[in-house]
């Protein structure tokens, strides 16, 4: 679900920006780049990961899946560790 915390809230940053509806995108990169956020070097493998995971943390039946894939440390140490804010210039 981080994937889709920091999705929401580029797509917020694009419409309060630009004043136009978000874009129907779940790509990280497209959105950021919409956005005009600079991504800082230190987060690419982050987003990296992120942008992988949209699709698979939307739908149920994938969840196995990527809990296979994905350590299970990964979100508390994004969240934990700032880097959800960071990302966002917050």
């Amino acid at each position: 679900m981080c994937h889709l915390a920091v999705e929401k809230t580029l797509k917020a940053v694009i419409s309060e920006t630009s004043r136009t509806p978000s874009p129907r995108t779940h790509n990280l990169y497209r959105l950021l780049e919409l956005g005009r956020i600079q991504l800082p070097e230190v987060h690419e493998t982050v987003v990296a990961q992120l942008n992988t995971m949209s699709t698979a943390t939307r739908y149920p039946e994938d969840i196995a899946t990527l809990e296979a894939e994905v350590p299970s440390a990964f979100p508390q140490e994004f969240l934990c560790n700032g880097v959800s804010r960071g990302i966002l210039g917050l």
